[in-house]
């Protein structure tokens, strides 16, 4: 994974984070684990992939964490959308399914990093700050993955 979550905040800006996960324990627990970082705000969950920019845009989300396999809407058609329209907005996919094909994909559509469920609550919130400030990233082993022979 590249950068780290810094150990002060320059300008102390708070990160405004939304989640879009079918699963709710998946959910549930990452906004207690973002709710108790000082520097991170968390602003909203759905747990569909239709309406995503709405979604996006209502709640002002600064880095949006995006399950890859959820009912509803095609989600690498609503991380185009994003990007297109919401530039500002730095998605990130958090899946169980940690692919080649999928990672590339989701790069290639817009996300900002693609973090592995596998990988844990840590490598994540260490991407939402990568995110924030500009830089893409991925997890372990996402990174593993795109670095084997194809």
């Amino acid at each position: 994974m590249t950068g780290a979550r810094p150990d002060a905040h320059a300008d102390a800006r708070v990160i405004r984070v939304a989640c879009v996960d079918d699963n709710t324990d998946v959910s549930a627990a990452l906004r207690a684990r973002i709710s108790s970082d000082p520097g991170l705000l968390w602003v909203g969950q759905r747990d569909r992939a239709d309406a995503l920019l709405q979604f996006a845009l209502e709640t002002n989300a600064d880095v949006l964490i995006l399950d890859m396999d959820m009912p509803g809407r095609n989600v690498l058609e609503a991380l185009r959308e994003l990007s297109e329209r919401a530039p500002n907005l730095r998605p990130i996919v958090f899946s169980g399914h940690c692919r080649r094909d999928v990672i590339e994909q989701s790069l290639e559509c817009g996300a900002w990093g693609f973090v592995a469920k596998h990988d844990g609550e840590a490598p994540l919130l260490r991407a939402i700050y990568c995110v924030a400030a500009g830089e893409v990233t991925l997890s372990r082993e996402a990174t593993d993955v795109l670095a084997s022979p194809s």
